[in-house]
């Protein structure tokens, strides 16, 4: 499978805060039917947190993360997280619950 040669990052988002200034925030989105999310893959988001100086690397997925890299994201949790099947489906709830 070839990757998508888009430097570890599928959105880029970022949002003027008041005072504080400028945000930025970059998003990976990760879909696999079985395989978890490896430290590799948190490795290079946080590499593309520094490289593009954003103030925070996403890593959405719609399966779960290895026990290595849920360590990384939480180790560096104020530059990295990480939103996988249970945070998912608990916002997807969480919205329907809203609308019906």
């Amino acid at each position: 499978m070839q990757g998508t040669k888009d430097g570890g990052v599928d959105i880029i988002a970022t949002k003027l805060h008041g005072i504080s200034g400028y945000y930025k925030t970059l998003w990976q989105a990760k879909k696999y039917s079985k395989n978890k999310v490896s430290i590799n893959t948190v490795r290079e988001l946080a590499d593309s947190v520094n490289e593009f100086k954003a103030s925070k690397g996403i890593i959405v997925t719609s399966t779960y993360l290895t026990k290595d890299a849920l360590y990384r994201i939480e180790r560096d949790k104020y530059i990295l997280s990480k939103v996988d099947r249970v945070d998912l489906d608990n916002w997807i709830n969480s919205i329907l619950r809203r609308h019906l």
